[in-house]
């Protein structure tokens, strides 16, 4: 593909640096310099595969080209935080606790990243994985999640996994997508329907079915017990009001 070619299909892309360039030298600006880079007048595009390892593979072949599309990599907590006492948790406890440290500023590596982001406006330039994003936010001391969350804004093309396109929470999440002016690319997209399903459906533990069983056959149990107790004709105490209950607990423990 011819350079004009690829920068017509994918925006303004820099070739590749010379080898002794060091990435992350620019200069300290001041306060009250933007730090926004102008976006690409083309379509971002976003890569999408099912695991990190199969994106890692893209993104190695793309290091090996002289193509230099700016680009971003998404990924989770879970895989990309640096900081030792919320690393060591997972799924919704680390989310809450990185919520709860950012929302009262006491996470050093969540702070740096504003001025990660003045300092190093070429990141994206040369690609990288998650792996190579985690070293750099050790290196700087700068939270690596955060870093591609405010990079995802001003990139030519972004690697993530199905879920951050599929899931309607992790995609109202990427705000700076403009989805109508987007070019989606689903690598292996015959894994897409169980991706969906899984998306759309959840865990319902054998705990909370043995609790509505119990809890149903308390009902049933009250009610017989109020109508022998008062003797009442309403209807709402007649235990054959709850037969279609009872043959459900029935069902659900056989």
């Amino acid at each position: 593909m011819c350079h004009t070619s690829l920068e017509k299909d994918i925006g303004d892309f820099s070739l590749k640096v010379d080898e002794g360039q060091n990435c992350f030298s620019g200069s300290q600006l001041s306060d009250n310099q933007s730090t926004e880079v102008p976006k690409s007048k083309f379509p971002i595009i976003i890569y999408s595969s099912r695991t990190h390892s199969q994106l890692k593979q893209v993104i190695r072949e793309l290091k090996t080209t002289n193509y230099r599309p700016r680009m971003g990599v998404l990924g989770s907590r879970e895989q990309m935080c640096i900081r030792d006492d919320v690393r060591q948790l997972r799924g919704r406890a680390q989310n809450v606790a990185c919520h709860t440290l950012c929302k009262r500023r006491k996470c050093r590596h969540h702070l740096n990243v504003s001025e990660f982001m003045k300092n190093h406006q070429d990141i994206g330039n040369d690609p990288f994985d998650i792996e190579d994003l985690v070293k750099i936010g050790r290196t700087k001391d700068a939270c690596p999640y955060y870093i591609s969350r405010e990079l995802h804004k001003v990139v030519d093309i972004l690697f993530a996994p199905y879920n951050y396109l599929i899931d309607p929470g992790n995609r109202s999440s990427l705000s700076g997508i403009s989805w109508s002016n987007a070019v989606l690319i689903f690598d292996e997209a015959h894994n897409l329907d169980s991706i969906c399903a899984d998306a759309a459906s959840f865990d319902l533990p054998s705990s909370y079915l043995t609790a509505c069983i119990a809890e149903a056959k308390e009902c049933i149990d009250l009610c017989i017990e109020k109508r022998a107790l008062e003797r009442a004709t309403d209807k709402r105490h007649d235990p054959e009001t709850y037969s279609i209950l009872r043959g459900v607990t029935c069902y659900n423990q056989n």
